[in-house]
This record gives structure tokens, C-alpha cells and sequence, in this order.
């Protein structure tokens, strides 16, 4: 327990350790203890013992941090965290919103990049703005560029085509609603300001710090303190063992954030902020 509480007080967000996979007492008393298998080392021991390896969370958001009510909902695809991330949004503002896979799946046909890096395209920042408004809430868009988003991660050029079309028809839209775009990095000061009013963020992120893939990952801003962001994450990373109650306020250094929040080539950042609009308000 004292490490424990060494390692939070360092930032650490989760504490690591092997014992040997015979030794049923040992691994029992750290379950126990709110510890959960995420691995495997073999032939760790003299005697070429494999070890099992245990993790449990023990940083959480402290008593006079910031945070807003945010259900968690997870994504059902490994192409729609935009979706999953704006579900979260509109649930925390309006309480009888629809959610689900069908809603899910619809938002994503309406926000969707059609292409991008390989497989299933993601989702624009301009359309999940736009499936957000055609849901009765308002949207705010920030980007740090006035290019294509996320052009850049394909390289054939009938794509980069396709990518570049769908955008500007997303711009159109968009216009015709009169929300304009703030072209420029949301800071961190930004952010506070949005969660002080009570309006919820969507940030697009890279996930290398989750999985070493360099892939875009949008996630919904569900608090902040002197230290930390805490961030709502749609995905579920199996590989590491994660649940649904590990990616609900999952503190991410304000340092690393930073670094975290940029994507590709053009190092993009990108933000939606979600308020309750009209249609929103008369459902809470």
C-alpha cells in the first residue's frame, strides 16, 4: 500500500508486478488486493519459472477535482470512437438521448471521412459537429489548420480526392448553419473555460501512448485539475486489460496531453465542444 501511494503521488496511473504463476496464495492476496492479470513473462525465475503479470489502477481524480457527469459509453467498432465520444456528450446534457450501437452506426454514416489510413474511415470533426446540431445540440469546432483533415494519412490520390470532397461539403453544411470554425489549437485554458460553463469537449488524440500505433482517437474531456486531464475513453483496450470503469476519468498528465492531442503529419489538432441547444434542453 505504501507503494501504491508512492506511485500515485508520482502521477503513476497504474501500479505493475510479477509473481510466480504457482504461487496460487500470492496471486489470490493481490486480487484480493484489487489486482488483475494483464500478461506474461516466460521463464522469468532461475528455476525458468514464468511469472504472471498483475496491474491495478490506483490513481483517481481527488476530491476537489473538476468533473463533469458523464456516462461512459463504449464503442462497439474500432472505427467509431467520434460516435461513442459524442453519445457520451449528449447523454451527460440531455439524459433521455438515444444511445446504442443503431446511433452509433448512424452517426458515424453522417460524419464519417469515408477514407482514412487503412480500413473503415473515421470521423471528421466538421461532420460529428454536424450530427451533433442535426440532434438539437450546439457544436463549436476548433482546428489548427484551414487543410483537409487527416488528408495526409492516405496516400492514394483518387482517396486524398474522396477525403477532400467530403470535407468541403462537411464546410458547406456547416455554413449553412452559421456556426463558425475557430481556426486555431484549443488550449488548455480553452478547455477549462468549456468545462467551467458546463460544455462538454471531443479531442482528437493519437493513441500511441495507449498502443504504440500512431492511429486518430477521438475522446471526451470529462474533467481537469492543476495536475491532470481526465478523459472519458470510448475504447476498450483488451490487450491491456482494461474496463469500463478504468477508461472513465482516466487522468493523462496536462504535460502529456499536449502531446498527445496532434495527429499526423501536419500535426493536427482538433476539437468539438458539445452545449445542450433548444431541442436538447426541453429533454433533461
Amino acid at each position: 500500500e505504501a507503494s501504491e501511494k508512492t506511485g500515485a503521488g508520482h502521477g503513476r496511473v497504474y501500479m505493475r508486478l510479477e509473481v510466480r504463476k504457482d504461487n496460487a496464495v500470492a496471486i489470490k492476496l493481490y486480487q484480493n488486493m484489487g489486482y488483475r492479470p494483464f500478461g506474461e513473462y516466460k521463464d522469468y525465475y532461475e528455476d525458468h519459472t514464468d511469472a504472471l503479470r498483475l496491474q491495478k489502477r490506483i490513481l483517481y481524480p481527488g476530491t476537489l477535482t473538476r468533473l463533469l457527469p458523464i456516462p461512459y459509453y463504449p464503442q462497439q467498432t474500432d472505427y467509431t470512437c467520434g460516435p461513442a465520444a459524442l453519445i457520451m456528450a449528449m447523454s451527460s446534457l440531455s439524459q433521455e438521448r438515444e444511445s446504442g450501437m443503431m446511433e452509433e452506426l448512424r452517426i458515424w454514416r453522417e460524419a464519417t471521412t469515408i477514407y482514412m489510413m487503412s480500413g473503415h474511415g473515421g470521423c471528421s470533426p466538421v461532420g460529428l459537429a454536424l450530427a451533433a446540431l442535426q440532434r438539437g445540440f450546439q457544436a463549436g469546432v476548433w482546428l489548427s489548420t484551414r487543410d483537409t483533415p487527416f488528408v495526409d494519412s492516405v496516400r492514394d490520390v483518387k482517396k486524398k480526392q474522396v477525403i477532400e470532397l467530403v470535407h468541403q461539403d462537411y464546410l458547406r453544411q456547416l455554413a449553412q448553419h452559421d456556426v463558425p470554425i475557430n481556426y486555431r489549437a484549443i488550449t488548455q485554458d480553452d478547455l477549462e473555460q468549456v468545462l467551467e460553463q458546463g460544455h462538454i469537449p471531443l479531442v482528437l488524440i493519437s493513441t500511441y501512448r495507449f498502443d504504440y500505433k500512431k492511429e486518430p482517437h477521438w475522446v471526451v474531456v470529462s474533467g481537469m485539475d492543476e495536475h491532470f486531464i481526465y478523459i472519458h475513453d470510448p475504447w476498450i483496450y483488451a490487450s491491456d486489460h482494461r474496463f469500463a470503469l478504468d477508461n472513465q476519468y482516466l487522468p493523462i498528465k496536462r504535460s502529456s496531453f499536449d502531446r498527445m492531442s496532434q495527429f499526423g503529419q501536419m500535426r493536427l489538432r482538433t476539437a468539438i465542444v458539445i452545449s445542450p441547444g433548444a431541442a436538447a434542453e426541453s429533454t433533461t
